[in-house]
């Protein structure tokens, strides 16, 4: 029996579009695997994916993401936390 793949959407440029059509980074974790591993921090998370790390800066309160390598420059961040979409990235 043949697996079937649906078309998978997102939404993460405020607009809908097929995920093979998005020039970003995504992973998928589900809600079992989270609880399986024990997971309860982004930390532990990023652990799970490839292109996410979570570095501490000049001081251990300056936690700073790095997606694809790419980290931040000149105090500028380069990606964003959202939660509930409210901006938390300072």
């Amino acid at each position: 029996m043949a697996a079937t793949i649906e078309e998978i959407v997102v939404s993460a440029r405020k607009r809908t579009e097929n995920l093979q059509d998005v020039p970003i980074a995504i992973d998928v974790v589900s809600g079992d695997r989270i609880q399986r591993e024990g997971i309860i921090g982004l930390r532990e998370l990023a652990n799970l994916s490839t292109s996410l790390q979570f570095t501490t800066g000049f001081s251990a309160n300056d936690t700073q993401v790095v997606i694809r390598g790419l980290r931040p420059t000149r105090g500028r961040v380069n990606s964003a936390v959202l939660l509930d979409g409210v901006d938390i990235t300072s």
